[in-house]
Order: C-alpha cells, then structure tokens, then sequence
C-alpha cells in the first residue's frame, strides 16, 4: 500500500465498487487490506490531533456495518454553537460527555414548561399570530413547497374506525380466528362473551394489544392482513367526504408548480387514491422500498403499508402497526420510510393534517431534523385542549372555574411550545368541521 500511488488507488476503489455494485462481493480483483490500512491510517491521524471521541465514532460505525445510532446523531446535531466554534477536537471532547447533552435536554423541557406558566398571550394576539401563520402557509403552498402529512383524523372523517376501534375490533377477529385454527371448539355465545371482554379491554396500549394479536397470527401474514382490511372496510367509507374531497382539490394544481409537492400517509387505506382519481389528479403509490417516485404524478408515500380496498395479494404486505413493527422500523435508520420522512423534514414544508403525535419514530425523527434549524419551518393542524376537555359545572364556585380557564390556558400553552421544539407552528380549531375551510383557504 506504502508503494500504490493515489491514482491507482482510486482505479482500484472504482473496480472494486463495480464488482460490489454487480453483486459479486467474493470476486475482488484486488488485495481488500488496503481498505484497513487506509482506515487505520485515517483513525490514528484522528487520534494524533486529539479528536479521540471522532476516531471511537468512525470505528465503531465501521464495524457495525454503517449502521448509525440515531441517538448519537441527535446529539451531534445539538452541540451549542460555542463548541462548534472551537473546532472538530472540542466538539469531540463536548460529545464525549454524556451529561452536557442530557442537562441541555432537561434545561430546555424545564424552559418550556416555565414559559407556558409565566408568559399569557391575549385573544386578540393569538388572533394575530393564526393570521400571520395561515399566511406564511399559504405562500409556501402557492411555491410549490409544502408536503402533506397525513394521520389518522383524515380517514376518521371518512367513517373509518379510531385506531382504538380498530385495534379492539382485531381482538375480536383474532379469538375467531385461533378457534378455528386450533379447533378449540369454544361454543359461539362463550366466543361473543368472550369478544365483548376483549372490547371492553383497557389495560394494555394499543401497541401491545397488535403485538399479542400479531403474534397470534404467527407465519400467517396474509390472514393477519386480510382481518386488517375486514376491520379496517367494515363499514362502507365515504371517499367523498369534505375533507378528502378539498385535500384532494388542493393537489389537482401540483404539476402546473403550484400547490403540493407530494404526499405522506401513515394510513393503511386507500381513500385518497380514490379521492384524487375523481378529480382526475394523476398519482404514483409507494408502499415499498422498490417502489419508484413519478416526476410528472403525484407521489404519495404509504410509510405505514398500504392495505387498499381491492386487496389482491395479502402475503406480500408489510404494515407497521404492532412494538414490534415499531421498533424495527426505529433501529432501522436507513430504511426507505425513514429516509422519505427524514428528506421531508429536513428539505421542504409540511402540513400535519389528522396527526396526533403519538408516533415515538415520527417524533425522533422531527426532534432530529428541528436541530439544524433556528425557526420552526413545518405546520399542524391541531384540536384545541379546550375543545376536548369538560368544562365544570356552572354549579361549581368561581375559584374552581377560574383554576380551570388557567389549567387550559397553561396546557394550550405547553402544547404550543412542544410542538415549536420539533420544528412546528400550530394552526388551531375548535370543531373538525373547520379543517375544509382552513385548508380551503391556502387554494383563494
């Protein structure tokens, strides 16, 4: 290697990525320990200049394969801007060093909720500041540069099941589904007695309930999946609901550089396929990695699966859906759902749209991607606290009421600022029925 110029290393690098890139990873034409001597090489001249904390790093993502920690990436992203100046040696030094990152963590979850308590905004400056939000919205919609981001409220207005619904209604269908399978022969009325238990059912999460479900299906993936769809399709959805209907309006403009750029949804369903096929917009499914975007259609991207409602091949299905799919799809940083994600957030604007914020890898990701900004760049449609919460009696005396409007007051204000740290602005409403009209608004 001492003797190999840099010219024929680069010869001999391009060959080897051509043999790797035709698939015959045994059949190096050339000698592979030249590739752990330039990295030993590159590591100890790391270590000569005090950056010890970058040598570790690149070692160990080496031996793992190139998989990276998320986690440490988050921290990397979050070192202050006064270490930063001092070079890659104090950047390392400040990495290495668990704690720095873990009270600057706590000290701004601290600040937050200190903030919310201390700071109230009037009526008529919330009033302002919504204004100038939906105005700002608008602009990088008219630019072509806002992404949608749909959960689980767009499909909810659509008449199909909450995620809680659906989830007991998959208990349901897996006790008969086991019976069957096994031959149990547990009587009919023990088995509907048995669903209602399962119905009532709240002591387990959501997510632990699909993975006993899951795991109740075993191999079988394709019977898994088509109790999805039974559940999911049980009662007949309207794709033409008013706010499939204006979401779908809002995307017929997309190739003419005006409106949305694409489309994420972590909803199995395909009801804005259908929404957007009666409005004559061309589109482009991706649902896996394979899957290649369309430069003249609307791409939108099932992160979650897809499970449309004319299923043809239940077998060759991957949902995320039960902990485990979860954390799978976290430790996987370079999987095809997290990079489109990851782009989104970092690269353009997004409209959050029926979202709850209940997804951990949805808000690692965005707590990532909010780092290496100073001004929260995205939007959310959101529910306010005071629209979902019970007010108290009118029988209740004036200090306990007055506790109330200041628990609102300081709860909206928490929400607000939580939502600021991953990067996002909130645009407010009180009923569902006003999310057409303020979508409606970007297209006037």
């Amino acid at each position: 290697m001492g003797t190999l110029s840099a010219n024929a290393f680069y010869e001999t690098l391009l060959d080897d990525l051509k043999i790797i890139k035709a698939g015959n990873k045994g059949k190096f034409n050339n000698e592979k320990s030249m590739y752990r001597y330039c990295w030993n090489y590159f590591l100890d001249n790391l270590k000569s200049v005090n950056c010890d904390y970058w040598a570790s790093l690149y070692e160990k993502l080496f031996e793992s394969g190139f998989e990276l920690d998320i986690e440490v990436l988050e921290r990397r992203l979050n070192v202050p801007d006064e270490i930063k100046a001092k070079g890659a040696a104090a950047v390392g030094k400040y990495l290495g060093n668990p704690k720095n990152s873990d009270e600057k963590r706590d000290d701004k979850v601290n600040n937050v909720i200190e903030a919310a308590i201390k700071y109230k905004v009037s009526p008529e400056d919330e009033q302002r500041e919504q204004e100038k939000i939906l105005t700002e919205l608008k602009h990088h919609y008219l630019r072509e540069k806002l992404v949608l981001i749909l959960g689980a409220g767009v499909s909810i207005d659509a008449k199909l099941p909450l995620w809680d619904d659906l989830v007991k209604n998959l208990s349901v269908r897996m006790i008969n589904y086991v019976n069957e399978k096994d031959g149990s022969h547990i009587d009919p009325s023990e088995v509907k007695k048995i669903a209602k238990f399962a119905l009532e059912n709240k002591d387990h999460s959501p997510l632990i309930q699909m993975s006993n479900i899951r795991n109740a299906y075993k191999d079988d993936i394709g019977s898994y999946n088509k109790s999805i769809h039974a559940a999911l399709y049980e009662n007949e959805p309207d794709f033409n609901s008013e706010l499939l209907t204006v979401l779908a309006s809002l995307c017929t403009h997309t190739r003419h550089h005006i409106g949305v750029k694409h489309v994420i949804t972590y909803n199995f369903d395909d009801l804005l396929e259908k929404a957007l096929h009666n409005q004559h917009v061309k589109y482009n499914c991706i649902c896996k990695d394979y899957d290649m975007p369309h430069l003249e259609h609307l791409n939108l991207y099932h992160v979650h699966g897809f499970l449309p409602e004319d299923l043809k091949n239940p077998n060759d299905i991957k949902l995320v859906f039960s902990e485990e799919d979860y954390h799978r799809i976290n430790s996987d940083v370079y999987c095809w759902p997290n990079i489109v994600q990851v782009n989104s957030f970092r690269e353009d604007t997004c409209l959050f749209i029926g979202c709850s914020f209940n997804d951990p890898n949805m808000r690692r990701l965005l707590s990532v991607t909010a780092k290496t900004v100073t001004e929260p760049r995205h939007f959310a449609i959101m529910q306010r606290n005071s629209a979902m919460l019970v007010r108290p009696k009118d029988d209740v005396s004036k200090s306990d009421l007055k506790a109330f409007e200041e628990y609102i007051r300081i709860d909206h204000s928490i929400r607000e600022r939580q939502f600021r740290s991953l990067g996002i602005k909130t645009i407010w409403f009180n009923d569902f029925i006003e999310i057409p009209e303020i979508l409606s608004s970007l297209g006037r």
